[in-house]
């Protein structure tokens, strides 16, 4: 294959550069982005917890490991959507 890039010159540019950083390096840059994030996670935990409170009176074992992982889901897709509104703002 004559028009194949090399390997080795191929660089993947990420679409904004602060999605997949951590917080702290977010907020060393842009303090407002970073909020956003803490704020999707602040989110995602209040939204297990009612999830929790809810379901707690019918199945206390069976809600502890449905709310961990309600959690876990809710934080990634936060996280996510906080990523997908840092495109945005430049």
């Amino acid at each position: 294959m004559k028009n194949a890039p090399d390997e080795k010159n191929v660089k993947i540019q990420p679409q904004n550069e602060l999605i997949g950083k951590g917080i702290a390096d977010t907020f060393k840059e842009h303090p407002f982005k970073s909020t956003l994030k803490v704020a999707a996670i602040v989110a995602a935990v209040a939204l297990s917890v009612l999830a929790i409170a809810f379901a707690w009176p019918l199945a206390p074992l069976m809600t502890t490991f449905l709310g961990i992982t309600a959690l876990i889901i809710f934080i990634t897709i936060s996280l996510d959507v906080s990523d997908a509104l840092l495109i945005n703002l430049k």
